[in-house]
């Protein structure tokens, strides 16, 4: 967000006004996702500052120094989520899975998601995708299936994604 931001504020550093960033936020759709958490984060720095702030404007502004102590707190707001997230990921995959397992048949994974199905996650990697990631059993032969362990841990879905 801030390396687009430096267009707009014509290669200004020492400032950042919070109505720039939500209007970069918007062009970047991943960066939508992590936005409501940024957003809790500089609201509680803007009530921290409120008698601070001069009656003449400027409390929208945030310095480089204020931006460097948010990072920190919004990565591990988001860790939070995305560690619930992954929970409800393995509940979801478990409850697909034969009488407790840890399997669940591919033909299942890829069509779970449909109007009857519970189901938060919508699943649609590739058989190689998952043979990469060691998620595949294909030990039953003409029946594969998702090892959820292997597909959980993966680093797109819950180890190296937070």
């Amino acid at each position: 967000m801030v390396a687009l931001d430096l267009r707009e504020s014509q290669g200004r550093l020492d400032q950042y006004r919070w109505e720039t960033l939500e209007r970069l936020v918007q062009r970047v759709p991943r960066a939508a996702m992590a936005w409501e958490a940024a957003g809790d984060a500089v609201r509680s720095l803007l009530f921290a500052r409120r008698h601070r702030a001069s009656p003449f404007g400027g409390g929208g502004s945030f310095s480089l120094a204020d931006l460097a102590r948010l990072g920190p707190r919004v990565l591990a707001d988001r860790g939070g989520q995305r560690h619930a997230d992954c929970g409800l990921m393995k509940e979801d995959l478990m409850a697909l899975s034969r009488g407790g397992s840890g399997l669940v048949p591919l033909a299942k994974f890829w069509s779970h998601d449909d109007q009857t199905s519970q189901a938060r996650f919508h699943y649609d990697e590739t058989i190689e995708h998952l043979r990469a990631i060691g998620a595949l059993d294909e030990t039953s032969g003409r029946h594969p299936q998702v090892r959820i362990p292997n597909y959980v841990l993966a680093p797109l879905n819950c180890v190296a994604y937070s």
